[in-house]
């Protein structure tokens, strides 16, 4: 399975419903009340979410849920995200992912199901957020991306008005001999490598199932909310069950 998805086709404006049906297979779209946008970015059209001042969660949020055509042990993604100069990164917020069985998240837990998203965090560092069967957190743990080349090990940021490209391998556990682990890169670097049971023990339920385009400031409370209106761009997809 290999899944492309660009922008280059789309017309300039407002990007619909129904384009985004076209583009990610049908999914299932929660909401898009704020108002992505194709626009130019150079020579290439790419995808533009612009979030308002003052707003936050489900007020202000770019979701739709695309189900794989089948369950997954091991899988990829890859994708080009960019945030404005200037950007806002207040407490933090959500950035695309993978899910299976009831795909917890939102303060709720379950061992039927697990959800590994990114999350951009205080001054543009990042981490990994997962909700999965041993999670003791009140909402999902976070696995911090660093400088894995770096003696110190200092946290990867996001850098304003630069293209990042932003790759992910997740792969489902099944016993100690076969373990499940999350693997991260930002530009080709090596970012996490994060051993994690993303399901219950014996369990194959589920597997990798649903490609979470989830993108908002939050955090459920008021205070992820940003200052001042803050764009983020992102083109390039690319999921595979295959090394990308």
């Amino acid at each position: 399975m290999k899944k492309v998805i660009d922008f280059n086709k789309e017309p300039l404006g407002l990007y619909t419903e129904e384009q985004i049906k076209k583009n990610f297979d049908n999914p299932k779209i929660a909401t898009t009340n704020v108002g992505p946008e194709i626009v130019k970015d150079g020579e290439r059209k790419v995808l533009m979410l612009p979030f308002k001042k003052g707003k936050h969660g489900k007020e202000d949020k770019a979701s739709w849920i695309m189900k794989l055509d089948k369950s997954y042990e091991t899988i990829y993604c890859q994708y080009k995200v960019k945030f404005e100069n200037g950007f806002d990164w207040k407490l933090g917020g959500k950035l695309p992912g993978f899910g299976g069985g009831d795909k917890p998240a939102g303060g709720r837990h379950s061992d039927k199901g697990f959800t590994s998203r990114i999350m951009w965090r205080e001054k543009g560092t990042m981490h990994q957020y997962v909700y999965h069967p041993k999670d003791e957190a009140h909402y999902g743990t976070g696995f911090w991306w660093h400088n894995m080349m770096s003696k110190k090990m200092e946290r990867l940021k996001f850098i304003p008005g630069k293209w990042h490209t932003i790759k992910m391998k997740i792969k489902m556990h099944n016993n100690w001999e076969d373990p499940g682990y999350i693997v991260c890169w930002l530009d080709g670097k090596l970012a996490l490598r994060q051993d994690v049971k993303l399901r219950a023990k014996n369990s194959k339920e589920y597997g990798i199932e649903l490609f979470l385009f989830t993108v908002f400031f939050g955090g459920a409370e008021e205070r992820f909310a940003p200052d001042k209106d803050s764009k983020i761009y992102f083109d390039d997809f690319i999921i595979s069950d295959k090394e990308i």
